[in-house]
């Protein structure tokens, strides 16, 4: 596996890349099952440098590692629970993309507040049409933002939901802006 063979499986237009402009570092949580094909790409085509990767599956952060080493020698893969890590980092990111299994995702819209914390940009995190539905919102940004301000009204709304695929009824990723950060600043 090299990283030319990740682009090829990754889909273009999947990601808001609009979301990377400007930011130097990152935190992929989540990021080894399809390789970085659903983040890391995107995150490496925007030209950001620095990165820390987290997932908890050694084999697949190993194989992800070594095709991505000689491109990005300053990304730190380390393997480790996604879901509480940064709650022990002491260190701030541009950009927190936060990828889980689609059945993880109520558990990881639960760490939203905890992730927001290290965010200076945006934290970038996958939800599910399924997961609106069960909430009785509809399947667009301003559903996603009822219960995003319900649930947390300490963070500020998102600013985009972005299609990714069409899975299990939808899957996006929710854009949602650092505390500091607005998108077009």
């Amino acid at each position: 596996m090299n990283i030319n063979e990740i682009r090829d499986r990754s889909t273009s237009g999947s990601f808001p890349v609009e979301a990377l402009k400007g930011a130097d570092t990152a935190c992929l949580l989540f990021c080894a099952a399809f390789h970085g094909s659903n983040d890391a790409i995107f995150v490496h085509d925007a030209g950001i440098k620095r990165a820390l990767l987290i997932d908890n599956d050694y084999r697949k952060l190993t194989e992800m590692e070594a095709a991505w080493c000689s491109y990005q020698p300053n990304w730190d893969f380390q393997t480790g629970d996604a879901f509480g890590f940064l709650q022990r980092a002491a260190e701030r990111f541009d950009v927190v993309v936060a990828d889980p299994w689609t059945g993880h995702i109520s558990r990881a819209l639960k760490m939203l507040n905890v992730w927001h914390r290290y965010v200076d940009r945006a934290l970038i995190v996958g939800v599910t049409m399924i997961f609106l539905a069960e909430q009785g919102l509809p399947p667009t940004l301003d559903g996603f933002n009822r219960w995003l301000q319900f649930t947390f009204p300490n963070l500020p709304p998102a600013s985009d939901l972005h299609k990714r695929s069409d899975y299990r009824g939808g899957v996006y990723w929710a854009v949602i802006p650092g505390k500091d950060h607005t998108p077009d600043a």
